[in-house]
């Protein structure tokens, strides 16, 4: 599931959830990973907005960092987030209401395959790793301002 990203204390701390077209007026970190700027443009091209990008970068890091500070927003996954930056931060995440692709991940491979021990770990790994967003999707009280 991918959610806003701020800091903890951004004016959007206290709501529920946010569109779209409430974020396209914020400052906006914009992680340039991959397709990741692609996906971006499309769904935010889907509901006639753009995002007002103050900040380009190739690096999660620094993605985490600058939200943290307040710099800008980001919506990014689930799949990459803590509620911390390595300067320390700390961010909150909010559902956006918007429809916003998933990054989603899979695991195939031939039924009755013999795995070898390096597939079967990875295996175990990528399912431990599903398990724990299914359950970590909905923000946590280390979410919330204290």
């Amino acid at each position: 599931m991918d959610q806003l990203w701020t800091s903890f204390d951004h004016p959007l701390v206290a709501q529920k959830s946010v569109s779209l077209r409430e974020i396209a007026h914020m400052p906006f970190v914009l992680l340039d990973m991959d397709e990741h700027v692609d996906t971006v443009g499309r769904y935010w091209s889907a509901m006639k907005l753009k995002p007002k990008v103050v900040f380009r970068t190739k690096s999660i890091e620094a993605v985490r960092s600058l939200v943290a500070q307040n710099v800008g927003v980001t919506i990014l996954s689930d799949l990459v987030f803590r509620p911390w930056s390595h300067d320390g931060g700390r961010i909150r995440r909010t559902v956006v209401s918007s429809a916003v692709p998933s990054m989603d991940l899979g695991l195939a491979y031939r039924r009755g395959a013999v795995l070898s021990e390096a597939t079967a770990a990875s295996a175990s790994t990528l399912r431990l790793l599903a398990k724990t967003l299914t359950r970590e999707s909905q923000p946590r009280m280390d979410d919330e301002p204290q």
